[in-house]
């Protein structure tokens, strides 16, 4: 047995108060949502499994066959079939609204082992009313192909000076992380360089600016969402200062994803220097 839901992140924040709960379509019983059987029930869910891969191969005109050039993973294509029993119109209504063309939604899916969730763009939707009885297909177009537990892990040190921590993480596919330093002491990375590299994954050396106490750094290297920034707090508004960091970053630093395996993260810092070390993640599957 399955739970699936989709839900509208957009919409959600543009409704007031109790009607941001227009913003859920729940495709079977998945709590606080009751089943929808007797209006409508999802009949296929294609798109789940891993998806299709881009191969590209160089032939030669001295080598039998080709040698492999390069690869990647295609975008995902989830295609929502429902059955709709009852209610014909204000099913439809509900569809179009929280399904809106062009606009992202989360697509929830729920098994006995697994919880996650995708996000997709509205690609299409089809009803077949001439038919005997109507079916509802809801076609999404998934940019990041790797489904996402919907619960975050977080590791968090205390750290002051250097410090190495082994086997933090251990992820079965390549993953972005989200890496959090909350600094209280003030110092200046021209004359002490802070580093921080993670085994098989991203190396971040910051030169040149001035870090203050109570700032935060926050490092992204999810695909399509790389970033690296200090928010600092501020007596003015807004009351919290934001500041680019990536001018400061130097060339051989890299944002990779973590690859397969356990992982060491390094900090390299002078024992003068403390703070906080977060790292945020989350399980992803490839298919599920």
């Amino acid at each position: 047995m399955f739970q699936a839901l989709i839900f509208n992140e957009n919409l959600y924040n543009r409704l007031p108060g109790i009607q941001a709960i227009n913003a859920y379509f729940p495709l079977t019983d998945y709590p606080p949502f009751d089943s929808p059987y007797k209006s409508y029930q999802v009949i296929n869910i294609t798109g789940l499994n891993p998806p299709k891969t881009q191969l590209n191969f160089i032939k030669t005109a001295t080598t039998d066959g080709a040698i492999f050039n390069s690869g990647f993973v295609d975008t995902r294509n989830i295609v929502i079939y429902l059955r709709i029993n009852d209610k014909v119109d204000e099913v439809c209504e509900k569809i179009n609204y929280v399904c809106q063309l062009k606009e992202t939604v989360k697509f929830y899916y729920k098994t006995g082992d697994i919880s996650v969730y995708i996000e997709g763009y509205v690609d299409s939707i089809e009803y077949n009313h001439f038919d005997k009885g109507i079916i509802a297909q809801i076609s999404l177009i998934c940019p990041d192909p790797n489904f996402k537990s919907d619960t975050e892990n977080t590791f968090t040190r205390n750290f002051n000076g250097a410090d190495v921590y082994s086997n933090f993480i251990n992820n079965k596919v390549p993953i972005g992380i989200l890496i959090q330093i909350a600094f209280n002491t003030s110092f200046n990375t021209s004359n002490i360089p802070f580093n921080l590299t993670i085994s098989y994954g991203p190396k971040i050396e910051i030169r040149d600016l001035s870090i203050l106490a109570n700032d935060v750094l926050k490092i992204s290297t999810y695909q399509n969402s790389i970033y690296a920034k200090i928010e600092r707090p501020s007596s003015g508004n807004p009351p919290v200062q934001t500041i680019n960091a990536l001018p400061y970053i130097t060339s051989d630093s890299n944002f990779n994803q973590l690859s397969v395996g356990p992982h060491t993260c390094t900090l390299a810092v002078t024992n003068d220097i403390g703070g906080t070390l977060t790292i945020k993640s989350r399980n992803e599957y490839i298919g599920v």
